[in-house]
């Protein structure tokens, strides 16, 4: 019989320090396993979950269409030039600010002058946001006023006031004018007014009439630029002549032009992704395109550069009816 008086006898000192030993290489293991889990989590978040839910989102870099470029770039391309006259927007630098989250700076010039402008923006979790100024530009509310047909009065009173000024100044300046015309012109017209050298006056944004004469509101003026160019000729395959390449003498480019502007602004509302102006939808653009489908694409004024006695010969010929005098410049080439 065992004697249970008698104490189990203890580990010498050697086998304590192994058994310390084992138990600290034991808890090393414990450790390093835990920090790789941990370590996995965090590469597993960064690397997969975050990407997986910002590709919820619509970013700077999406592309429903072709690799060379992206959908933010052609949309903002496309509003500036449907309802901007005289501007284009030449590049879109974004930076990565947070999750899902992009600054964006935007290069918007004047076509006529060459001259830049900087306008700054956010796109958050798939919502767009550009500084005040992006929206801010003056010319669409005279074209505006054309589209709801000008009273007879205004378009005099535009009219003298355009031959008296345009009288006083020098051969050497550059004049840029709303020219309005006394009836609608078609695409193939315009394009004689484009090329045919005429006094050296040249189109820079023609207005597009979007609603009959006599609508007692109509929508927002708006319309294209009749210049080859641009990164949306990507697109053509899709849209064709969204990017116009050339343009021909019936004016069936242009009018191409313009309607596939018109579809893809809609198409881009449509995903959501559409500029956020409440009083613009996809139905505008489709109510747009349906009135030029069955009225066809005609023109009630234009934005023109030109000497001002080149733009004085269009009033006296009676190429416009009347005028609004925008800019002038001294030009040095």
């Amino acid at each position: 019989m065992e004697n249970w008086n008698e104490l189990p006898s203890l580990p010498d000192e050697e086998e304590l320090k192994k058994i310390r030993k084992s138990l600290k290489q034991q808890n090393r293991k414990t450790i390093l396993i835990c920090l790789v889990l941990i370590l996995a989590v965090i590469l597993a978040g960064v690397f997969v979950i975050s990407p997986a839910l910002e590709s919820i989102y619509w970013t700077p870099y999406t592309s429903d269409y072709v690799q060379q470029g992206n959908d933010l770039k052609w949309m903002l391309e496309a509003y500036t030039e449907l309802f901007q006259p005289g501007k284009e927007i030449q590049s879109v630098i974004t930076g990565d600010t947070g999750f899902a989250s992009y600054d964006l700076t935007l290069t918007r010039i004047d076509t006529a002058t060459s001259q830049k402008e900087y306008i700054g923006g956010t796109l958050t979790r798939g919502t767009l946001d550009l500084d005040y100024p992006f929206y801010e530009y003056g010319l669409e509310r005279a074209f505006f006023q054309g589209n709801n047909n000008l009273p007879e009065e205004m378009i005099t009173h535009y009219r003298e006031t355009a031959i008296e000024r345009l009288a006083e100044l020098p051969s050497f300046v550059t004049v840029k004018a709303i020219a309005f015309f006394p009836e609608d012109l078609t695409m193939a017209q315009l394009f004689q007014y484009q090329y045919d050298g005429r006094n050296g006056v040249t189109l820079k944004w023609v207005g597009v009439r979007n609603a009959p004469k006599d609508t007692e509101h109509a929508p927002f003026a708006i319309g294209f630029s009749p210049h080859p160019g641009g990164s949306l000729s990507l697109l053509n395959e899709v849209y064709p002549e969204i990017g116009l390449i050339h343009v021909n003498k019936d004016g069936s480019h242009m009018e191409e032009h313009f309607k596939s502007l018109l579809r893809f602004s809609a198409d881009q509302l449509d995903k959501d992704k559409g500029l956020p102006i409440v009083t613009l939808t996809g139905n505008y653009y489709r109510d747009a395109l349906a009135y030029v489908e069955e009225n066809g694409v005609v023109s009630y004024g234009c934005l023109v550069t030109g000497t001002p006695e080149g733009l004085l010969k269009w009033l006296e010929d009676g190429v416009a009816s009347s005028m609004i005098l925008t800019d002038g410049w001294i030009d040095v080439n």
